[in-house]
């Protein structure tokens, strides 16, 4: 039994459809919609890292090759107050707020970024 005059559609194409189309749905949902955990601020000077949740807000000071830069944490966003680099790209930068955000302060070989899924997920991510 054809399902609209003029085409080759059928009952069983249209239920695959249907069918294929659910199953992409869930399977987005449960790789992409089920992201839960808080990002985490990863923080590295070339030889040493931190990671610090966003949820706890606190002042860091991060030794660079040039000097000290002062990172704040407040309200679940993370920026660079101060660094000793002579043109302040980086504490004029926008605050991190979202996943995959970063800033870096070259001439002090600061880096900066959030990341989620906890600290495993943080480990794989910057381990290769």
């Amino acid at each position: 039994m054809k399902l609209f005059k003029g085409t080759n559609l059928k009952i069983g194409d249209l239920a695959a459809f249907l069918a294929a189309g659910a199953l992409i749905g869930v399977l987005s949902f449960q790789i992409y919609g089920n992201r839960n955990d808080d990002p985490y601020l990863y923080i590295s000077n070339g030889g040493q890292y931190w990671v610090y949740p966003l949820e706890e807000d606190r002042e860091i000071t991060v030794p660079g090759r040039i000097g000290d830069t002062s990172v704040k944490i407040e309200g679940g966003k993370a920026w660079v107050i101060d660094s000793p680099c002579p043109d302040k790209i980086c504490v004029n930068a926008w605050p991190l707020e979202r996943e995959g955000d970063w800033t870096a302060c070259l001439p002090n070989q600061i880096f900066l970024s959030l990341t989620g899924g906890g600290l495993e997920e943080l480990v794989d991510e910057f381990s290769y």
